[in-house]
């Protein structure tokens, strides 16, 4: 993490976790103080799953499987009235790195394949946005077979080498946050353009809901292929494997992917809060060694077959209780202290045998000598000796996460590891290796090494790292290292600043401090790496949470560091990775993914909404520009006042007041946390991840939020907020609020265990609160929406499964006497998570509802339903917005950007 975290937050408006995690949570560790506790990064991801998973903590996979299924097989295109139009971002423009410096971004990409013999020609496979195909390298893209895929998120792709016009693509993300399931594996005989299912079960393997982590084809035969499975790494499992489903495993094929053997089933590993993964990474030894094979497991360690897979061994220790130990003992570790402003060599306290050593061992191989392998291991949790005691004491010593690489001559026999920061070798992943950790190696060249991860961000860097003479002041940098040597030392190819000053500004803890003066966008690329790949023509391709990068080798030698290496201001260690030149290639990629959406009240033209990892946008009627950086969540317009635009990031709402232009000064109209736990009358209050805050319809100015405990009011545009009294304890955590729009001192609010609260405001500062949830399932409440009908009339949207609650079904309810009774008007609509609602205010019978299979509308309050896909792919609908004054009815999905459709 960074010095001066709070200091840098104020000044760059919307950095927040990345991917999985953005600052603060996602951050490098650099000089930031640990106690013996570690932070929480996996709150997206809980927020995202635990509303479709509540109460059963898992989903009812065949349910959501037969529903995909029907809707993939009735979309309905109307032949007289429109369809919708996708606004894109493709992509969003102007994400801001480091302060001032800004590129373009589209969303989480996870795989690129290189067309063999035309390297014009690429695919490339994304979170939840499906398989996209360029003809010109990059420079634009279309998306392929969307409307025919079951699942939209693509981990793998690989040309077959008999024809590279056969291409198959494995589906699912193993990488957690808000990963989704996977059918198998996809195959193309067009070269991408057109896509079909292959088989996805069979007797003894069964590739539903999980991840295909590694392909790769016999080098004697074509036809007979390799996959490897995981399930999808959410720390709370919510697509765990159900009893009856096969293991993740290894299988090969004889048949071209029509059917499959099992080869190995990935060990079951008691770890609490966590599942057994499978595995998570496959090298082949390829022509030079056909029988040769590595596969990763995700608490196991590192095992290799010499057989074609016919038998398996692990070849890194494990302990007796089966959990994986690192490939050799580390006994000291390097530790950014932030008190000291140096990095120290700390004493490691061993882990318990019964915890974990790692997780997620990711290998990188080259094609060339097989025998040479890189492993990078997610270290958890090292108890370091900080008062060097020998004693661990939590409020004394140290926690401390962070990346190990090892390196193995001889096919895994032996390994050792190359050392840490004090050694040259960067903490390439830290405290999120789970989700992005990647190690490639020329095929060509085993000592040219790349690896990626997530990025070290705003703050100090010292040199040298031992005994500091000077501090560096850095913006975001670090996101791609390269070893040319065989991991002894490495460059940061994305080093971001190109000029410091070469006289200090000031001193800090008693050493000269030199700016950064100029920053350069093409040396920096979007953190959190999830593919990086080498072409033939020298190209290195990087696909990220921001899309699609390149690079090239031929750029010419980069100055190298190595450790303990002193430089002057002028040649500091950022200033390395200079030789290489990055291109954003996300032009046409509509594949963002959004959590809320807001339009402005009159103007068509004016959209703003909070997306993963790439902030908040403004669209403008053409295209869209981002605010920030990190996650952004909310997006309100104010609809009496427009100039009042509310943002939100993780944990928190901001405030423009200049109608949304890019401005975070506050003589811009920018106002910081308008709403955040500094609002908040107990310590132990804290808002949701994607906030909960709403406008009053009748006076926008006055403003709601919510926290665990209560609800929150302000009258001034979110200013001031106090929590109205009684301070109720919610049974439940707020999930939506609802001010009704025909008398505004009636709130409802629901929460994440079905529970409906009626407010019933008497003056400021107090109200009279009832629960009124008689007769609902015990289900998430994704939105309540009072009705422009009546203050009486009230709908409530529940999210996860009626499969999960077969008591209390139903999607969909409307009470009609403030809350007293309610009426299921779910009618035929499916059994997937219901996300939002829309009212029609000119017509009560008319009604919107987005899913996690399309969008889906009544006209008879919910008698029946019809999908409103039309030209839209399947894929989850995070958000609507309807609004009355335009008629565009939009929606925002989480994979596949921002979709608009004229309703009146």
């Amino acid at each position: 993490m960074r010095v001066s975290r709070w200091a840098v937050m104020l000044l760059v408006a919307l950095v927040a976790i990345s991917c999985s995690t953005t600052p603060p949570q996602k951050a490098s560790r650099r000089f930031e103080p640990r106690t013996g506790t570690e932070s929480d990064p996996e709150a997206r991801e809980r927020w995202y799953w635990e509303q479709r998973t509540y109460p059963a903590g898992s989903i009812p996979i065949d349910v959501h499987r037969r529903e995909l299924q029907r809707e993939l097989g009735s979309r309905r295109l109307m032949v007289d009235g429109e369809n919708w139009t996708n606004l894109g971002p493709a992509p969003l423009l102007d994400i801001t790195y480091g302060f001032d410096s800004v590129q373009n971004s589209s969303g989480r990409a996870l795989t690129v394949a290189v067309h063999p013999t035309n390297t014009s020609i690429l695919l490339l496979g994304t979170a939840q946005g499906g398989v996209w195909k360029s003809t010109d390298r990059g420079a634009s893209w279309r998306a392929t077979a969307e409307h025919s895929l079951p699942t939209l998120a693509v981990n793998v792709i690989r040309y077959s080498p008999a024809s590279p016009n056969v291409v198959y693509a494995g589906t699912g993300e193993p990488n957690g946050s808000t990963s989704i399931h996977g059918s198998g594996v996809l195959k193309s005989t067009d070269g991408g353009d057109t896509w079909s299912v292959l088989p996805s079960r069979g007797d003894g393997w069964n590739f539903d809901y999980q991840s295909i982590t590694g392909l790769h084809f016999d080098a004697r035969d074509a036809n007979t292929m390799y996959v490897t499975t995981a399930t999808i790494t959410n720390p709370n499992a919510f697509f765990r494997t159900p009893p009856d489903m096969p293991q993740p495993g290894i299988f090969k094929s004889t048949d071209a992917g029509q059917s499959w053997t099992r080869l190995a089933t990935a060990t079951k590993y008691n770890v609490p809060n966590s599942i057994s993964a499978g595995f998570m990474d496959f090298e082949y030894g390829g022509a030079v060694a056909p029988d040769l094979m590595y596969v990763t497991e995700f608490y196991g360690g590192i095992l290799k077959s010499t057989d074609a897979g016919a038998s398996w061994r692990y070849v890194t220790p494990r302990k007796p209780n089966g959990l994986g130990a690192f490939p050799v003992p580390i006994t000291q570790v390097s530790y950014p202290d932030s008190l000291e402003l140096r990095v120290k060599r700390l004493a490691r306290f061993p882990t318990p045998e019964t915890n974990l050593d790692f997780r997620r061992p990711e290998l990188g191989m080259s094609a060339s000598n097989p025998q040479v392998l890189y492993a990078g291991y997610d270290a958890p949790s090292l108890r370091l000796d900080y008062d060097g005691n020998g004693v661990f004491e939590p409020q004394r010593d140290r926690t401390f996460t962070t990346s190990f690489i090892f390196k193995s001559v001889d096919g895994g026999e032996t390994w050792r590891w190359l050392g840490g920061q004090l050694e040259g070798v960067p903490d390439y992943c830290g405290a999120q290796c789970t989700y992005d950790n990647v190690l490639t190696v020329n095929p060509n060249d085993p000592d040219d090494v790349w690896i990626g991860g997530f990025a070290y961000y705003l703050g100090y860097t010292v040199d040298p790292v031992a005994a500091p003479e000077r501090i560096y002041e850095a913006p975001w940098r670090g996101m791609i290292h390269r070893s040319r040597d065989g991991g002894k030392s490495w460059v940061d190819t994305t080093p971001h600043c190109t000029r410091y000053s070469s006289t200090p500004s000031r001193t800090e803890r008693g050493l000269p401090v030199y700016e950064c003066l100029e920053k350069d966008p093409t040396r920096v690329i979007h953190p959190d790496t999830h593919a990086i790949v080498l072409a033939n023509d020298g190209s290195i391709y990087v696909a990220n949470d921001g899309g699609l990068y390149r690079t090239s080798v031929s750029a010419g030698p980069a100055t190298v560091m190595r450790k303990h290496r002193a430089v002057g201001p002028r040649t500091a260690p950022h200033l390395a990775g200079l030789a290489y030149k990055w291109e954003n290639l996300n032009n046409d990629l509509s594949t963002l993914q959004f959590y809320r959406i807001g339009s402005h009240p009159t103007n068509p033209n004016a959209i703003v909404g909070g997306m993963q990892d790439n902030s908040a946008g403004y669209w403008d009627g053409s295209v869209w520009h981002g605010w920030g950086a990190g996650d952004g969540t909310i997006a309100i317009f104010d609809p009496r006042d427009p100039r009042y635009v509310y943002l939100g990031t993780q944990f928190a709402v901001h405030r423009h007041s200049a109608g949304g232009a890019k401005d975070f000064s506050p003589e811009g109209g920018w106002r910081w946390n308008v709403f955040s736990a500094e609002d908040f009358v107990s310590s132990t209050e804290k808002p949701s991840f994607v906030p909960v805050f709403v406008l009053d319809p009748v006076e926008p100015s006055i403003t709601y939020g919510t926290s665990n405990e209560g609800l929150y009011r302000s009258t001034n545009h979110g200013e001031d907020s106090r929590r109205l009294s009684p301070a109720l304890v919610l049974d439940g955590v707020p999930t939506t609020i609802s001010v009704s729009p025909v008398d505004h001192n009636v709130v409802w609010v629901g929460t994440n265990n079905g529970t409906v609260y009626r407010y019933e405001i008497s003056s400021i500062g107090t109200a009279t609160v009832t629960r009124v949830d008689t007769g609902l399932p015990n289900r998430y409440v994704s939105r309540v929406m009072g009705s422009f009908e009546n203050a009486s009339t009230v709908y409530a949207v529940f999210n996860g499964y009626d499969a999960n609650t077969p008591t209390t079904p139903g999607k969909v309810f409307v009470s009609t006497d403030r809350g007293v009774t309610w009426s299921n008007i779910s009618g035929n609509l499916p059994d997937v998570p219901a996300t939002a609602i829309a009212l029609d205010k000119f017509d009560a019978n008319r009604i919107f509802i987005a899913t996690d299979a399309a969008v889906y509308s009544t006209t008879n309050r919910g008698t029946t339903w019809q999908s409103e896909r039309r030209n839209m792919p399947v894929v989850a609908v995070q958000d609507l917005d309807l609004n009355p004054n335009t008629g565009y009815l939009v929606a925002a999905t989480h994979g596949r950007g921002v979709w608009r459709m004229k309703v009146r």
